[in-house]
């Protein structure tokens, strides 16, 4: 397979409004921006599919953001709006069946998002609501490496808002941002842990898992930096963040991860001033430049995908097939770029999550009718690139 092109443009307009008079309790909604985005999209068709799944996070309108005038184009034969029923996220599905050339698409939509502040976190004595249960799961896997974390924050039996507080501080207090580190991060607990370096996926996965361990209900958000500037390429601005829930507040939103860049960006300690001011605004608040894309982990699309769940939904995700027609007992050979093999109703499937400008894929491999194993990217190559996410305005 060619370069996999993509590109997201965006521009906005918005009335800014300071750190500092966001502090208030509760303040009313001042910070708004508004941007139309645009999804560029295409797939140099390799040799021999039968098929190509696309599925692109598709963001829908809530308290803090309003999506309208959805447009898609493209040479697709299908596409629909699907919600899958464990997290609620929805996507744009297209599927292409044996195109002739490359695979096209365009998905613009405008969003108005304000600016989320909740303040007056009251430390209620209250236990989480029994819906909130769901969000108390910690996977098995990282409770082992969360254990000495746990036991030296030592948060006993505080109220949630101050359990929550504390780990928010452990975490702004002793992990690093990687800027070296592609797209953002792997959401490796464990790994972030042992090398106290990462990317947002890192900062949040942790402390969403921090607080999981400590009882309080915490689940990720995953969305879309949109742009400060009247026109800009915003192709490597996925970002994502977490929240809390707290008795008679509700969803609390913290980003830890945009204190750290804050500070390590501009070269201040984490007791100057200006960073102290962020990290009081990011545990309660999250900036209007940021359209909300969804949520959850180990997700199965709808339609559901052939391969195994996402460990997150954030970047437009596809699949490939190649598959025999499985039509009377002589099935026809494939003909992939030189390698040749039989497969009577016995898929091969691409697999592809892309994410980040110029991003090389990860190298897949594909096994024969026969158990033979070969490495695919020889033949039909293995570099997706993205080009570019716009907005303009």
């Amino acid at each position: 397979m060619q370069a996999l092109i993509v590109g997201l443009l965006a521009s906005c307009v918005w009335t800014p409004v300071s750190l500092a008079q966001s502090l208030g309790a509760r303040s009313p909604v001042t910070a708004k921006a508004h941007a139309k985005i645009t999804l560029s999209v295409e797939i140099p068709n390799p040799v021999g599919s039968k098929y190509l799944n696309l599925w692109i996070p598709y963001p829908v309108s809530d308290a803090y953001q309003t999506i309208e005038n959805v447009e898609v184009t493209g040479n697709f034969q299908r596409q629909g709006v699907y919600r899958e029923t464990d997290f609620g996220n929805t996507a744009l599905y297209l599927r292409w069946l044996q195109v002739q050339g490359n695979a096209t698409v365009n998905f613009t939509f405008e969003v108005k998002r304000h600016e989320r502040v909740v303040r007056d976190l009251v430390a209620s004595e209250k236990s989480p609501s029994i819906l909130a249960e769901p969000f108390l799961e910690v996977d098995p896997g990282v409770v082992l490496a969360l254990a000495d974390i746990v036991e030296a924050i030592d948060v006993g039996d505080k109220p949630i808002v101050d359990r929550a507080q504390a780990i928010y501080d452990y975490i702004v207090d002793n992990f690093e941002r990687d800027p070296r580190i592609v797209g953002c991060g792997t959401g490796n607990v464990p790994t972030f842990l042992n090398v106290r370096k990462g990317k947002c996926a890192d900062f949040s996965s942790t402390f969403i898992a921090l607080a999981r361990s400590v009882g309080v209900p915490a689940r990720e958000v995953y969305g879309l930096r949109i742009s400060k500037e009247a026109r800009e390429d915003i192709s490597d601005d996925y970002h994502c963040w977490a929240e809390f829930f707290a008795p008679e507040i509700g969803w609390v939103p913290v980003d830890p991860s945009d204190v750290v860049k804050f500070a390590s960006k501009n070269g201040l300690a984490l007791d100057d001033p200006q960073t102290l001011e962020k990290r009081e605004y990011y545990f309660g608040a999250v900036d209007e430049h940021r359209v909300r894309l969804g949520t959850g982990q180990e997700i199965l699309l709808a339609p559901v995908q052939l391969l195994g769940p996402l460990p997150y939904f954030m970047c437009p995700y596809l699949e490939v097939g190649y598959e025999s027609n499985c039509e009377g007992a002589d099935l026809k050979k494939m003909n992939l770029k030189g390698l040749t093999f039989t497969a009577p109703c016995h898929p091969i499937v691409e697999r592809r999550s892309l994410i980040g400008v110029g991003e090389e894929a990860p190298v897949f491999s594909g096994q024969t009718v026969s158990g033979e194993s070969f490495d695919v990217a020889p033949f039909i190559g293995s570099k997706y690139l993205i080009l570019s996410f716009f907005a303009t305005w």
